[in-house]
């Protein structure tokens, strides 16, 4: 008897303006919201679908909160540890989303020949403002 097994994701949990690039490094960066704050994500892949392989790496990933007399600034940093050979993600702590507030995410990715030492590509990567 074959039996099948859907699990959904909390229906409290959304992504606000996922933002995704690149296609043999994939690199996204996104505001998970839960009607009471946000956190800031960002993830890089290596889709693996050719002999070109990478190792990928989420050097920082920031939540910034708009200050009308500061500007943009980051409220939270996550980091994630050195190198991956597939799949990297980091993401930072929950805050909460106040009326008037507006945040964004800011992240640096880094993806480098499989293997090989040194810093590789970067790119910065910023998602769309979001206002609560």
């Amino acid at each position: 008897m074959m039996t099948s097994l859907a699990v959904a994701p909390p229906a409290s949990a959304d992504a606000f303006d996922p933002k995704c690039v690149g296609d043999k490094v994939i690199r996204c960066v996104r505001l998970d919201t839960d009607g009471t704050g946000l956190s800031a994500a960002a993830s890089i892949t290596d889709d693996q679908t050719d002999g070109s392989n990478y190792d990928v790496s989420v050097t920082r990933v920031d939540l910034m909160a708009y200050d009308s007399n500061l500007g943009w600034r980051a409220i939270d940093v996550a980091t994630s540890p050195g190198w991956d050979r597939e799949w990297d993600r980091a993401e930072t702590a929950h805050w909460a989303c106040s009326h008037g507030s507006s945040f964004k995410v800011h992240a640096i990715l880094h993806w480098r020949a499989a293997g090989s030492t040194g810093n590789g590509e970067a790119q910065h990567l910023e998602s769309e403002s979001y206002d609560c």
